[in-house]
């Protein structure tokens, strides 16, 4: 796991570039951040793979234990990052508040959906039921099926939550007050 952890790192750092002189003007531009959230939904990715990973190897414990330690920081910088975005959009875009809900919080429900299907059809194989209540309320990520449901149920009520910020603000110098 270690070596297909370092082999990500090293594509992240490649076109790494140090500046001497000027202090980066576009540190928290569209493209930066993009990469850096992406550096972080790697490492998620990988504190979740390493519970199907059982190795005795010494690398492979120390990466496990560190991803153990600063897991959740990773998600809530994603979702510091995901947030600036979504604000950086507000101020910028005319009508980006207008079709939230058809670009940011369906297109996300509708995912994660499929998702918790998939994780009902496989508990279904093997024999696992559940009544109809936590099933419908996995939908929402309020329960789980098997599914890493507390993430999906704070994003949907953070959009919620913008939705409901933003709704009465028209002018968008307005809402450049806001952010």
């Amino acid at each position: 796991m270690i070596v297909l952890y370092f082999i990500f790192l090293c594509l992240f750092l490649i076109d790494i570039k140090y500046t001497k002189k000027d202090f980066n003007k576009q540190y928290l531009s569209k493209d930066t951040t993009t990469i850096i959230s992406g550096l972080f939904v790697i490492t998620i990715f990988f504190s979740h793979f390493k519970g199907y990973i059982d190795s005795a190897n010494i690398l492979d414990i120390s990466l496990s234990k560190i991803l153990n330690m600063v897991g959740q920081l990773m998600v809530s910088t994603f979702l510091f990052y995901s947030g600036y975005g979504i604000c950086e959009s507000i101020k910028s875009k005319e009508n980006y508040m207008k079709h939230f809900f058809r670009n940011r919080l369906i297109p996300t429900f509708l995912n994660f959906v499929i998702a918790v299907c998939l994780f009902l059809v496989m508990d279904m194989m093997i024999g696992k039921t559940y009544d109809n209540q936590q099933i419908l309320l996995s939908f929402i990520g309020y329960e789980s099926i098997g599914n890493s449901n507390w993430y999906m149920f704070a994003t949907f009520v953070l959009y919620l939550l913008t939705k409901i910020s933003f709704s009465g603000v028209k002018d968008r110098s307005q809402k450049k007050k806001f952010t």
